[in-house]
């Protein structure tokens, strides 16, 4: 044979895990298995092999986690036993002294004429690993020592370690009680727990659309112009080299708003410290230049970049998102209460307060309205702003506040 073979072994192929292991157990001389969780539903597919194993003569060694107690006690009792007349035969227990936990899956065999095989993949020792489950591990055959011998190693290791300890009936019998108190609450847990009605799809973009399609979306046209002008605006503050107090305040006030006058970026209630701002010009333009200098970073950096080294007083993450979606539509958002507002309530699970976003929240937020973009066909993220934006305000309006 070749020295080495490997195939994908799943439980929906031609051979389940069962199948296959139950006919390696029988066949080797050598066995050793360490997973993370072993229940009775998986010891039960296999004890009667095991038995015919170790009345061969064969020696097998079986280690099992005991982290989030989901081993079974009953099975550990089981082979206990079968240690007591089966000098052969070693049941070792994850350490319960030991910080990390215990989540190996590998099933390793010794045969005769200098062969060994190893399965190696998701497949704990129950029959969901098994039989049910989707499951997928590589199974390796092939002469030894050619593989074999780090398998080896590793089992030694994890004893010499005292990563698994030999379970005793003592250790047992702890674990049991363990077990005991631990099972009413994994009881309650339920597989796919069921949602409100309202909330089974992960977002309704049929309503979504329907909302797009009564919208008036020349809105999408006046909102292009004005972000095409605020970067026109960034840029001058960023590139002036004798930027005045003056002009900074008329263009500063372009992007954000005054009295009776149209603004160019779109977020609500953003004058309102514009007063600290135009004190600050230099803070503002070295700001908003290293926005544009890094904007090919992923939104997350960037947006807690800003954040702890070039924030400046009277700037919050509106007005920094703002700068970020005008250099880059395709990659930024603009962050604040309208389209958060909106995305919870379809069921989207995002913090609710923007002021608090850190890096991952900021790109969760990004990708989901990015993949909300495409599904409706909009250009860019600044449509999808306006959007929300109008979804919002009709919120409002037929609820009364918000």
């Amino acid at each position: 044979m070749e020295s080495l073979k490997s195939s994908l072994l799943t439980n929906s192929g031609k051979q389940a895990h069962s199948e296959l292991l139950k006919s390696c157990i029988l066949k080797a001389k050598k066995v050793q298995i360490a997973v993370a969780f072993l229940k009775m539903s998986g010891l039960n597919l296999f004890f009667s092999s095991i038995e015919k194993s170790l009345k061969r003569g064969a020696t097998v060694q079986i280690a099992a986690g005991l982290d989030f107690t989901q081993t079974d006690p009953q099975a550990l009792k089981k082979l206990k036993r079968l240690s007591e007349s089966h000098p052969t035969f070693e049941l070792f227990i994850s350490n319960p002294n030991r910080a990390t936990v215990f989540h190996p899956k590998f099933y390793f065999f010794q045969f005769d004429e200098g062969i060994a095989a190893a399965v190696v993949g998701s497949a704990n020792f129950t029959n969901g690993g098994f039989v049910q489950n989707e499951e997928a591990s590589i199974f390796l055959e092939g002469e030894m020592p050619d593989f074999s011998d780090s398998f080896f190693k590793y089992f030694e290791t994890l004893i010499s370690s005292e990563a698994i300890v030999p379970a005793t009936e003592r250790a047992i019998s702890i674990y049991q009680n363990q077990f005991a108190r631990q099972k009413p609450f994994l009881e309650k847990i339920v597989q796919r727990p069921s949602l409100p009605p309202e909330q089974r799809d992960e977002i309704d973009f049929r309503n979504l659309r329907q909302h797009l399609k009564k919208m008036d979306t020349s809105i999408f046209a006046e909102r292009a112009v004005n972000y095409a002008k605020a970067k026109e605006v960034l840029n001058e503050i960023i590139d002036s080299p004798r930027l005045t107090q003056a002009r900074f305040s008329d263009l500063y006030q372009l992007l954000v708003g005054k009295a009776k006058s149209v603004k160019l970026w779109a977020s609500g209630g953003i004058d309102r410290h514009k007063t600290k701002v135009l004190g600050n010009l230099q803070g503002f333009k070295e700001m908003a230049a290293f926005i544009r200098t890094n904007i090919q970073q992923t939104p997350g950096k960037l947006f807690i970049d800003v954040l702890r080294d070039h924030k400046i007083d009277g700037i919050g993450v509106n007005i920094i998102s703002e700068i970020m979606m005008t250099y880059d539509p395709m990659k930024y958002a603009t962050l604040n209460k309208n389209p958060v507002t909106v995305l919870r309530s379809i069921g989207c699970d995002l913090n609710a307060r923007p002021v608090s976003y850190n890096s991952e929240e900021y790109d969760d937020y990004c990708r989901l309205l990015d993949e909300i973009r495409e599904e409706l066909g909009l250009k860019n993220l600044i449509e999808v702003d306006a959007f929300f934006n109008e979804i919002y305000w009709e919120m409002k309006r037929n609820i009364g506040t918000m």
